[in-house]
């Protein structure tokens, strides 16, 4: 009995020990967690600033984009438009492709489509009356990672430089895009030209070597171009392609949508129907390839 009493006790003292070892060691780390917790909490990220500072003029500008669209379709299909072929130095040309008013400035179709080069031009004529005194405007020459990959593109967009600080603004009316010059990391810029000299490059006839293609719209994540084309190697009365190809964005390669050649002084024709109807409209369709044909048959002289 007396053991069993002393046992008892024992194990009460060890009891008041171990809670006392509890608290010691609970209070000497309880400042290292909460310390920790202020280290964490000082080194979490705060929430992502938002721009404050508004682009100049956004809502102006932006009232000129919105209702543009980069198509070359309605010049293309009008009846003094023509496509010539030049065997002898190896080129083809569109004529009278191009329209002016009065005063030498390029004139959309329905105010509203036209090709980069047009496009900037048209919205150089709107923005410049209210910005010129605050800004220079200069057309610039630039490669695209969507569409307009090559270096040597002439895709063309226009650059707005402050005058007293120096910040440059892009703005590309083709995609309808306007910001500061870190919203344009995926352009590659390399030439510039004035109001001008861009005018200059804008006749009414614009020409290409063989193997060139011109745009002529981006629809549905594609790109269609028009070109004329060597066979082989061999670029004359009996061998020549006309062809509009679809380049789906970001890839460099193209596919035929629509073909017509003479080939040994026989024509052959394709159309990738399922790809066309992809991207543009039946009536579309219809008088882009028509108009295709009527000049591979004035070309040759050939019904096809």
């Amino acid at each position: 009995m007396i053991n069993e009493n002393k046992t008892l006790k024992e194990l009460q003292h060890l009891r008041i020990l171990v809670y006392f070892l509890i608290c010691v060691i609970a209070g000497l780390v309880y400042p290292l967690i909460t310390q920790r917790e202020k280290v964490l909490t000082a080194n979490k990220p705060g929430p992502l600033l938002t721009q404050t500072l508004p682009l100049p003029y956004y809502k102006q500008i932006m009232n000129i984009l919105d209702p543009l669209e980069y198509s070359g379709v309605a010049d293309m299909i009008k009846p003094e438009v023509d496509l010539q072929l030049n065997f002898t130095n190896k080129r083809w040309k569109l004529t009278n492709i191009h329209k002016f008013d009065a005063r030498g400035n390029i004139l959309l179709d329905q105010d509203r489509y036209g090709l980069c080069g047009e496009l900037a031009a048209h919205t150089f004529t709107e923005i410049e009356p209210f910005l010129k005194d605050k800004y220079d405007i200069l057309f610039v020459k630039a490669a695209e990672s969507g569409f307009f990959l090559r270096p040597h593109s002439t895709h063309i967009v226009l650059m707005m430089i402050d005058k007293s600080t120096r910040e440059r603004y892009f703005i590309d009316p083709s995609f309808r895009r306007y910001g500061r010059e870190s919203a344009f990391s995926n352009y590659y810029f390399f030439e510039t030209a004035d109001h001008e000299t861009h005018l200059r490059n804008l006749t009414k006839d614009i020409e290409f070597p063989i193997d060139v293609e011109t745009p002529l719209v981006i629809r549905n994540d594609f790109l269609i171009c028009l070109g004329a084309e060597s066979i082989d190697g061999k670029f004359d009365k009996d061998n020549f392609t006309l062809a509009l190809t679809a380049n789906k964005r970001h890839e460099y390669s193209g596919r035929y949508v629509f073909m017509i050649r003479l080939k040994n002084g026989k024509i052959e024709k394709m159309e990738n129907k399922g790809l066309l109807d992809q991207i543009l409209s039946q009536e579309e369709v219809q008088k882009i390839c028509g108009k295709v044909t009527e000049w591979f048959t004035e070309a040759t002289g050939k019904p096809s």
